[in-house]
C-alpha cells in the first residue's frame, strides 16, 4: 500500500523524497518511524488523515501521515 508522509518543522530533515512510501498490508505507524530512522517519541505528534495517531495505528492505502514536533513556549 502507498502512504504519503509529511515531516514538518524541525522534522523536515527526515522528509522522504518523493513523499510516497510503500508498505505491506498490516503495517502500522511504527513502521513509518522505523523506515525514517525515528524512534517513537512523545515529543512528536502523529496525524493520520487529519486525526490523532499512535505507533500502533494501522496504515491504510492512500493515507496521509503528518509528523509534527511538539513546541513549547509562550
Amino acid at each position: 500500500m502507498i502512504v504519503t508522509v509529511r515531516c514538518l518543522a524541525s522534522l523536515s530533515r527526515l522528509q522522504p523524497d518523493p513523499p510516497h512510501m510503500d508498505f505491506p498490508e498490516g503495517a502500522v505507524l511504527a513502521d513509518v518511524y522505523q523506515r525514517l530512522g525515528l524512534a517513537p517519541d512523545p515529543d512528536v505528534v502523529a496525524i493520520l488523515d487529519g486525526g490523532p495517531a499512535n505507533p500502533l495505528t494501522p496504515l491504510k492505502n492512500g493515507c496521509v501521515i503528518e509528523l509534527v514536533p511538539m513546541v513549547e513556549g509562550g
